[in-house]
């Protein structure tokens, strides 16, 4: 067989070399380093999860604060109710006339008389 006719290129001196054992410690330094932050993460969620926990029972009993409230409470010998129940009792108004109170005058004139 014939030899190779390439010419071989020599290796040149870079002044860079790897000690020994570097990429081993390397991916152990590495692999410690993806431990610690998983750990970081895992008490940032359960911290996280803490807190929102602690806003929702915050919520929930403000919300069940107001749902238990009386609806009346006695000030000084009066006696206040919520606005809808007062607004209920002291309008007596029908539906016909609540209809024709939102309804101004410019409004029924373009709608009986401006399409002619």
């Amino acid at each position: 067989m014939e030899a190779n006719n390439k010419p071989e290129f020599g290796t040149r001196e870079t002044g860079m070399f790897v000690p020994d054992g570097f990429f081993a410690d390397f991916q152990k330094n590495l692999e410690q380093q993806i431990d610690r932050r998983e750990a970081q993460r895992h008490s940032l969620k359960r911290r996280w999860s803490i807190a929102a926990s602690i806003a929702i029972i915050f919520g929930l009993s403000a919300m069940l604060w107001n749902f238990t409230e009386t609806p009346t409470q006695e000030t000084d010998g009066v006696q206040t109710g919520l606005i809808a129940e007062t607004a209920d009792d002291d309008l007596d108004m029908n539906a016909e006339e609540i209809f024709t109170s939102t309804i101004s005058d410019r409004d029924i004139y373009e709608y009986f008389y401006a399409g002619l």
